[in-house]
């Protein structure tokens, strides 16, 4: 039984559902940020996966450097990732941007053995104030429909009951008129 659900499971290629990915020189990179909007001065988490194009399978005994770069270009910081933080290919980690913009995000990777490979990923971090405007906003919208259903629903429960009013006085006017 548990080898047939192992084998109804949907296989996916990769090791990272959504986000970003690119290929160089064989190899796949992959990207994604938790949550999906990063906002300016709040916690979040970058998810990388590093993996063979052809196999699918993650590098392993890799070093990874992980660079940021603000918009202007000025590398704002490094971060080396430990190996023993890197499990077939895949590791994480939790970063804080203080600042509203678009960073870029550089990964150098070292195999032991091929060369060394770089791609790079762009993050946009958005102002906190621009996230709870749209937010305030998004909530009226869903008060004003939920209060719209309201009134209709009010509205259509009114209709039928005048509907059966009507009915049943000129039922009432047939039956008294014979």
């Amino acid at each position: 039984m548990f080898l047939l659900l192992i084998l109804l499971v949907p296989q996916t290629e990769g090791h990272i559902l959504g986000g970003s990915e690119i290929e160089v020189n064989g190899v796949i990179f992959q990207f994604i940020t938790d949550p999906a909007f990063v906002v300016e001065d709040e916690d979040f988490y970058l998810s990388f996966s590093v993996q063979d194009a052809v196999t699918d399978i993650g590098l392993e005994n890799i070093q990874v450097v992980i660079t940021f770069f603000e918009d202007s270009g000025r590398v704002s910081d490094i971060i080396e990732v430990p190996g023993n933080e890197i499990i077939e290919g895949d590791f994480s980690i939790k970063y804080n941007l203080k600042n509203e913009g678009i960073y870029d995000v550089k990964i150098d990777v070292t195999r032991e053995s091929g060369p060394p490979l770089d791609t790079q990923f762009r993050i946009l971090v958005s102002n906190k104030s621009i996230l709870e405007d749209s937010s305030f906003i998004i909530g009226i919208a869903v008060a004003l429909i939920v209060i719209g259903l309201i009134v209709k629903n009010r509205v259509i429960d009114r209709q039928k009951e005048y509907n059966e009013w009507k009915k049943t006085n000129s039922a009432r006017q047939e039956i008294s008129g014979l």
